[in-house]
């Protein structure tokens, strides 16, 4: 009710964003070039080899492991009613059964070579930064021609 109603009476100076806090605009500016440079990076048509062999890794595990949690019999019945105590003699990893560890482990390993992929393209991201800086910032560097 009273957020509605400052929606209301305050409708123009919420709409007005030259009143935006000038810090949050540069940020927000900061984060659009940022994500516009890992775009330019991680599009498929310049990554590099090892990180187009690492995300196809990736997919290629997931895919696997979704195989083996779909066509074999990865656990235990095991109820709610069931107690570990008895049901899994108090091993409660007896839960999991072989392909289930495999299961699991293949989409462990997934998940780690899409980690390295995005650990990478960080790093390209952040090389590119350094290398391209913003217009303003060339702007303000001196000039070296006379």
């Amino acid at each position: 009710m009273h957020i509605e109603r400052t929606l209301k009476t305050h409708a123009e100076a919420l709409a007005d964003k030259s009143k935006l806090d000038q810090e949050v605009l540069e940020r927000d500016e900061i984060s659009k070039r940022k994500a516009k440079i890992y775009r330019e990076v991680t599009e498929w048509s310049v990554l590099p080899t090892l990180d187009k062999r690492l995300l196809q890794a990736s997919v290629a595990c997931m895919g696997l492991s979704l195989y083996v949690f779909n066509l074999a019999s990865c656990f235990e019945s095991f109820e709610l009613t069931d107690t570990v105590s008895c049901h899994l003699k108090g091993h409660g990893h007896k839960f999991v059964l072989l392909p289930g560890w495999v299961g699991l482990g293949l989409f462990a390993v997934s998940g780690a070579f899409f980690q390295i992929f995005t650990k990478r393209a960080g790093s390209m991201t952040a090389a590119r930064e350094k290398t391209n800086p913003p217009v303003e910032e060339l702007e303000r560097l001196p000039s070296t021609s006379s």
